[in-house]
């Protein structure tokens, strides 16, 4: 199963709402924590999504949006075949 979130079980305008609030205070510490590492990888992304309580999506999406990541990330790591639980189970690993 997947970790839970600060948006887990919101759908629609209510998550959206969230997710706003939520990138607001902690969105420019996600950009900055990803800026820092040598190399962003799959898992990477994982353990910031783990840290930041969010989605592996949001957190992909969110680092897209900022021009941390390419536009398409999420779907190419996704459709490359890529578990999104496999990379959290990863991502919790010390």
């Amino acid at each position: 199963t997947l970790p839970r979130n600060d948006l887990t079980g919101m759908r629609g305008k209510v998550y959206y709402t969230a997710l706003k609030r939520i990138l607001s205070e902690r969105g420019a510490s996600i950009v900055a924590d990803a800026q820092a590492l040598e190399k962003i990888t799959p898992v990477e992304v994982g353990r910031l999504a783990l840290r930041y309580r969010l989605s592996f999506k949001a957190t992909c999406e969110w680092l897209e949006e900022s021009r941390v990541l390419p536009t398409g990330t999420h779907e190419r790591i996704v459709d490359g075949g890529l578990r999104v639980s496999d990379i959290f189970a990863e991502a919790a690993q010390p």
